[in-house]
């Protein structure tokens, strides 16, 4: 008797372990008729895929010819004694940022130049402008608040196209007649000859428009670049002129804008640009006695 409870109970289990397997099965049909998802479509369970939702952007494929020009671009830019600033864009834009800034210290220097000759000549303002150091490129102009050589800072932002060609500029300030929209064409004068004019009372002095700060740069869709320091001489602007043959500057007469930018930076020889983030940061020197004694008490 005992046997065939035994058997009768044996056979229960069975039963119901191939209804269990039967109904696992059924419900595993089921799940495989469902339709994919996107999730499933992009990548299996085991691997799941981060999503920003922030941004759909993919980036570009970027090919081993592109690395190596960027690269050989790099190193020809470093020997050239330059350095670049990614910048922000929007659209095919890229947005520079440029901040003026007062370096107070114990010399005189293109601040009090500027001071000078806004001071000498009625209706006269700091003009600054990005213009094209090659003909047929877009020019900026900014008339720089009348409050800067008290306050101490300026800030303008410019939009400039971002492409793979670059584009040469030059950043001027000049001073200049109200209405004026352009440096390039004014008088580049050594700061030590507007000082002498001004000290010794000269007849209309401060009345010549003229340049008082320069730098070079370069903008293309990597960013800005900048010489870190005094240009070298011949070689260097010899070099500079190869390398816009083999980066294809836009404009017309690449080699005559380089000529103009020689010119400008050998008589002015203004500070080199300051990178602050995404912001270029231009000092311009200014004798101040605070500074001045705060600076020989450091020594």
């Amino acid at each position: 008797m005992k046997q065939k409870q035994l058997f009768i109970f044996l056979g229960i289990l069975i039963l119901g372990a191939v209804f269990l397997i039967l109904r696992t099965r059924s419900r595993v049909a089921t799940l495989t008729q469902l339709p994919a998802t996107k999730n499933s479509e992009s990548a299996p369970i085991l691997e799941p895929v981060i999503i920003d939702p922030k941004t759909s952007f993919t980036p570009p494929a970027i090919s081993q010819a592109q690395i190596k020009e960027w690269v050989k671009n790099d190193i020809t830019e470093r020997q050239l004694d330059m350095k670049s600033l990614a910048l922000p864009k929007e659209g095919a834009d890229s947005l520079l940022n440029v901040e003026l800034k007062l370096k107070l210290g114990c010399m005189p220097g293109d601040a009090d130049a500027i001071a000078m000759d806004l001071k000498a000549a009625n209706g006269k303002l700091l003009l600054g402008t990005l213009e094209g150091m090659s003909e047929g490129i877009k020019s900026f102009s900014w008339e720089i608040p009348k409050d800067f050589l008290t306050g101490g800072t300026a800030k303008k932002q410019f939009r400039i196209a971002a492409t793979k060609e670059p584009i040469q500029l030059g950043f001027y300030l000049c001073t200049v007649k109200g209405g004026d929209k352009t440096c390039q064409n004014k008088t580049v004068r050594d700061i030590n000859e507007i000082f002498t004019e001004h000290l010794t009372a000269k007849p209309k002095a401060g009345e010549e428009d003229r340049v008082i700060f320069y730098q070079y740069l370069l903008v293309d869709d990597r960013g800005v670049t900048v010489f870190q320091g005094y240009p070298k001489g011949d070689q260097q602007f010899n070099e500079l002129k190869k390398y816009a043959g083999v980066r294809k500057f836009q404009g017309q007469k690449a080699g005559d804008g380089i000529d103009k930018a020689r010119t400008a930076l050998e008589t002015l020889v203004s500070l080199p640009v300051v990178f602050n983030g995404d912001t270029l940061t231009i000092e311009l020197p200014k004798y101040d006695v605070v500074a001045c004694a705060k600076i020989q008490e450091g020594k």
